[in-house]
């Protein structure tokens, strides 16, 4: 049984490969790599799954979200840490380990 990985400020995160995301109408939808279907992206999300192009912490991409919406880190933090774990959760994006990255 997997765990879920915790996403921490720092974590760097980036999108699992095959996952992809595109507007559709008013929607915007993002495909699995085995061609499942996400959609119901407000704005916001699908800013931030544009964002995941390459690797970016929470803390990173909160910083831009509150500058783009202002409104405060704390509450940018709060969503962009929410919208990601369900991400996770689904396996459209992975927390990049730091064997990983070097």
């Amino acid at each position: 049984v997997q765990r879920p990985m915790k996403i921490l400020p720092q974590s760097p995160l980036r999108r699992k490969p095959g996952a992809q995301g595109s507007p559709l109408g008013d929607d915007f939808i993002v495909l699995d790599a085995d061609g499942k279907m996400l959609r119901g992206f407000n704005s916001s999300a699908a800013w931030l799954w544009e964002k995941l192009e390459g690797e970016k912490s929470v803390e990173q991409l909160s910083l831009e979200l509150a500058s783009k919406c202002q409104i405060t880190f704390e509450r940018a933090s709060e969503d962009v840490t929410a919208f990601f774990e369900m991400l996770l959760q689904k396996d459209l994006i992975e927390v990049v380990s730091a064997e990983a990255s070097t």
